[in-house]
């Protein structure tokens, strides 16, 4: 049989962050068009799906989630396999997104005006969830092991700024990616991160052509891929996963190369790899997709969502499990809010252009402000809902 590791490849660790100048130097190139115009019809399904799709992944990944690879694994299982709770909420990914849609239509087609306007959104993101702002310094100040890795809190995971980024701007041109360049640059100076965003959004390209007359080939995407990166660290990854997806191998091999042996993902570069093998491995099936993915267990949230608004954007709501979209609140984002966000931004054929033509949607401030105090409840009654779970489920009467 054909080696599937034939490209041993270093470690990508946290280096010294660069300077924004040295960031902004280029946003390369996309191997994939991004000016092939899709239908309005499924434009829209993009819209809609990349949205609830990276809701309900995150949604349920923020119930199993917790450093502990067994028990996220266990909760996993009874979370997917059954009833589970009965409601989930997305969190700081989901708004990562509403805060890139908001700063996108305030910038009026600047992409200065643009990065500003995401900035300070971010900051009045972050003072409006307090008990989560200290609990990430807590973490931050306590996280020796995977320095500068996955810290998505407070909106600054730029995998799903990329991806709605990449839906909203489709059928522009390839000066799509300097504004995820921008986006990601405003939350992480590291090239390596930058480049990883840039990734996903070309997927994403990839996922809105998909059954078309230009869609690419599933088992020549990742090879295509690495035509859009002049880095060595990216370039082997993207191959060495190209082998493993020629020859069907598993989700749990591609985690396995990537370092995902009985903890996280080493860093928010392998969790986009691995949210893009997932949706690759298992395509045109969205419970697979974040099934797998959240089966690995540990701290895999922003490869989930990786994986969902990908398959999201591909299939639409009405390739997402019922009983998932129905059990995910995404107050005050709710199916209101959601059809004036696909009307104010389906008829965008040429990107950023059209921007100045478009109102920026409510930011709904006492909807943000009960959804802020809701979830300060959920997470200091997490421990106990669990520990009921639990019994209720039969765990104690096998002790």
């Amino acid at each position: 049989m054909p080696a599937v590791y034939p490209f041993p490849f270093t470690p990508i660790q946290s280096g010294k962050p660069l300077p924004a100048k040295e960031l902004l130097r280029s946003p390369g190139q996309s191997p994939i068009s991004w000016e092939i115009i899709v239908p309005a019809r499924r434009r829209e399904r993009a819209l809609e799906g990349v949205f609830v799709g990276c809701a309900v992944a995150e949604a349920i990944n923020q119930v199993v989630c917790t450093p502990d690879i067994y028990a996220a694994r266990k909760a996993a299982n009874r979370l997917l396999k059954d009833d589970g709770p009965m409601f989930m909420m997305p969190n700081h990914r989901l708004h990562a997104m509403v805060l890139t849609i908001q700063s996108l239509l305030l910038s009026r087609a600047s992409i200065d005006r643009f990065a500003t306007a995401l900035r300070w959104r971010l900051r009045y993101y972050r003072a409006g969830r307090p008990f989560a702002l200290a609990a990430s310094r807590v973490a931050g100040f306590l996280n020796t092991e995977v320095p500068g890795g996955l810290s998505p809190s407070l909106g600054t995971d730029p995998l799903a700024r990329a991806a709605i980024l990449s839906v909203v701007l489709q059928g522009h041109s390839h000066g799509g990616l300097r504004w995820v360049q921008r986006s990601t640059v405003s939350t992480h100076r590291d090239a390596l991160v930058t480049n990883s965003a840039m990734l996903v959004a070309i997927a994403m390209q990839a996922a809105q052509i998909a059954d078309s007359e230009f869609e690419v080939p599933r088992d020549q995407l990742l090879q295509v891929m690495s035509e859009s990166t002049s880095m060595p660290e990216l370039k082997d990854r993207l191959l060495a996963l190209a082998m493993l997806l020629k020859h069907d191998r598993p989700l749990l091999s591609a985690a396995r190369l990537l370092g995902f042996v009985g903890s996280v993902p080493p860093s928010i570069v392998d969790a986009a790899l691995l949210g893009i093998y997932a949706w690759l491995r298992y395509r045109g099936n969205f419970r697979r997709t974040v099934e797998e993915v959240t089966m690995l267990g540990g701290d895999v949230c922003s490869a989930a969502v990786v994986g969902g608004a990908l398959a999201g954007a591909e299939l639409g709501v009405e390739g997402i499990p019922i009983e998932w979209v129905e059990r995910t609140i995404m107050d005050p984002h709710d199916a209101a809010w959601r059809e004036l966000y696909i009307e104010r931004l389906r008829d965008w054929p040429h990107g950023p252009e059209d921007i100045q033509r478009t109102k920026h949607l409510p930011i709904m401030p006492l909807g943000q402000l009960r959804r802020n105090l809701f979830f300060a409840w959920w997470w200091m009654t997490l421990p106990f809902r669990r520990a009921a779970y639990r019994v209720s489920h039969g765990e104690g009467k096998h002790r």
